[in-house]
């Protein structure tokens, strides 16, 4: 069942339990204001799946995360930053995401979407639809197993991009950036006419799906442990 995580100040960091049960562990930064104030909450979905929201007074936690807006004085005085790490059981979808903060993934098995505001997002593995996004950080994307039925996808408006692929594996690249450079350390066969700043073609015997786009930020593709 998906595991989402909704945060604002913090970084959130996923990897892979040794069993069957997910293991939070929550680490709280008091800069200003009642640190006790900030809370992390579980909520269980309709379909078994699990959304884990670090609120503010005044907020809950549902389906898609965190709810509502806080009306308390004390929020506008609060500096807090929690840190979360989950730990997950094999096969299991993942939403990760915060505002302030990296997000990282690592070890996965299955889905990922991984985003941020103002931090770098790292995934490692995952298992159909692979996606990482941020607005103001780097982006590292390390792929799992190849699938002709899911995307392996990075965007970023402020940040570099590095994708490390696996071994052998064929790809249908399509990157693009607004003020960067690509570049590969791949053998890529070229698809149409080549600009500044985009590349579209095929590794090896293609298949696999990669879209990435940044604006302000080079693109870097090579082998994994290269």
């Amino acid at each position: 069942a998906l595991l989402r995580t909704d945060n604002v100040n913090g970084e959130v960091r996923i990897v892979r339990g040794s069993g069957d049960r997910v293991v939070l562990r929550g680490t709280r930064v008091v800069r200003r204001g009642d640190g006790s104030l900030v809370r992390a909450e579980v909520h269980r979905r309709g379909d078994g799946g699990l959304v884990i929201c670090v609120l503010m007074p005044g907020q809950r936690c549902d389906d898609e995360g965190i709810a509502g807006r806080s009306a308390d004085r004390a929020y506008m005085e609060l500096q807090v930053e929690v840190n979360l790490v989950v730990e997950l059981p094999a096969g299991s979808p993942i939403h990760a995401e915060t505002v302030n903060g990296r997000v990282s993934v690592a070890h996965a098995t299955a889905a990922v979407k991984a985003e941020s505001v103002n931090g770098s997002v790292e995934i490692e593995g995952g298992d159909g639809d692979v996606s990482a996004e941020t607005v103001n950080g780097s982006i590292r994307l390390r792929p799992g197993k190849p699938t002709r039925t899911g995307t392996w996808s990075a965007e970023a408006v402020n940040g570099t991009v590095t994708v490390e692929l696996p071994a052998g594996v064929g790809v249908d690249v399509d990157v693009e950036t607004v003020n960067g450079r690509v570049t590969s350390d791949l053998p890529i066969t070229t698809r149409g006419r080549f600009e500044r700043g985009e590349l579209r073609g095929r590794i090896g015997g293609g298949g696999q799906r990669l879209k990435v786009e940044t604006v302000n930020g080079s693109v870097t593709l090579r082998a994994a442990g290269a």
